[in-house]
């Protein structure tokens, strides 16, 4: 397979440029750009568990407790044990954490918008299937 036709280093390459358009957004904000995925999904569903964000961002659960250790070391979010079972902890946002919604949402749709400039709804969709099918070789290809 030659360079031009590398998936695997194309993909590599979009994630760069997609990080290096966050930084400039996010410059200045105090967030780093790699929080921006993880604060956007507790915006949209502030209160889940630590499980539920790590399964909706398709985090190994070990990733989900480093990353959300430094969002609560920012002041950024709070855990707070589940009133039903006492192991489960709920990840809600802090007055500082609410106070960068519209900064980090802004992010988040302006580095989407950016990416899919000139596609149309059929590529975007089949963009969306192409990389859920790969993503799921990949994890099935894990459990092997």
């Amino acid at each position: 397979m030659g360079k031009e036709e590398n998936v695997i280093a194309l993909i590599a390459g979009f994630m760069r440029a997609k990080r290096a358009r966050m930084d400039k957004l996010l410059a200045g904000q105090g967030i780093h750009p790699a929080q921006a995925p993880m604060l956007f999904s507790i915006f949209k569903d502030n209160g889940l568990t630590q499980k539920q964000l790590g399964e909706k961002m398709h985090l190994r659960p070990a990733s989900v407790t480093i990353m959300l250790k430094r969002l609560q070391r920012a002041g950024l979010i709070e855990k707070t044990p589940d009133t039903k079972d006492l192991r489960v902890f709920r990840i809600y946002l802090t007055e500082k954490g609410k106070s960068l919604k519209d900064t980090v949402m802004n992010a988040v749709e302006a580095v989407e918008q950016d990416a899919v400039k000139g596609l149309g709804a059929e590529d975007i969709a089949a963009i969306r299937r192409i990389m859920a099918t790969m993503r799921g070789n990949l994890e099935k290809a894990s459990e092997d």
